[in-house]
């Protein structure tokens, strides 16, 4: 008897990942990309300063929302199911379990989830914006907030923006892993327009934007 316990114990998690896994081909939104990043880097969280264990990266079968645990702790255990139930109520959306832990994907030919051979194509064009901008109120009021964001509290923070309409997107990172390039993919696949970044930290990288702030 308590042999055949221990094999069902064993056998648990394996059989729990092949039913709640997703299956079949995916493409990662850009808040899902940051995210991903995220978990793969072993993220500090906040101010505490330690590095934080990570799991169960659930995400929406339509690829737009994801969401995974962190602990602090030594021992540490995360329930498929919860991550799931997490994700649902979060998004609305059916979800599913993509990856278990870091660099283990679990969704059954998710294909190029990445958008790889776009991203290096991305990687032959500047990253950093150039040349007249003008931002919109809002948009600007969503720089004077990114300003404000000490730069102390996260290691990198990344202000990127289109050209056209003046769209920005603000991420920032709990370390110095990641692919801004992957990001600027992912945005201008979702938006049908051109992103940049006009900064990083506090220091504007974008050339020569001009007098960018509304009157």
């Amino acid at each position: 008897m308590k042999i055949f316990l221990a094999i069902i114990i064993l056998l648990f998690p394996t059989l729990g990942f092949s039913q709640l896994a997703g299956e079949g081909p995916i493409k990662f939104k850009p808040d899902v990309i940051h995210a991903w990043q995220l978990f793969n880097s072993q993220y500090v969280k906040g101010n505490f300063n330690t590095t934080a264990t990570v799991a169960n990266f659930a995400i929406s079968q339509d690829g737009k929302f994801a969401d995974f645990y962190y602990c602090k702790g030594t021992y540490c255990r995360f329930n498929p199911y919860d991550s799931i139930a997490h994700c649902e109520k979060r998004s609305n959306r059916k979800c599913f379990i993509f990856a278990n832990r870091t660099d283990n994907i679990v969704w059954k030919n998710p294909g190029d989830f990445l958008n790889n051979e776009a991203v290096e194509a991305r990687k032959n064009e500047p990253i950093y914006g150039q040349g007249y901008i003008k931002f919109d109120h809002y948009a600007a009021k969503k720089w004077e907030e990114y300003r404000q964001q000490k730069d102390g509290e996260y290691p990198e923070k990344v202000f990127i923006i289109s050209k056209k309409d003046a769209v920005y997107w603000i991420y920032k990172f709990y370390n110095n892993k990641y692919d801004i390039v992957q990001i600027l993919t992912a945005l201008e696949k979702e938006y049908n327009n051109k992103f940049y970044v006009f900064a990083i930290n506090n220091e504007i990288k974008w050339e020569d934007p001009g007098d960018f702030l509304p009157k």
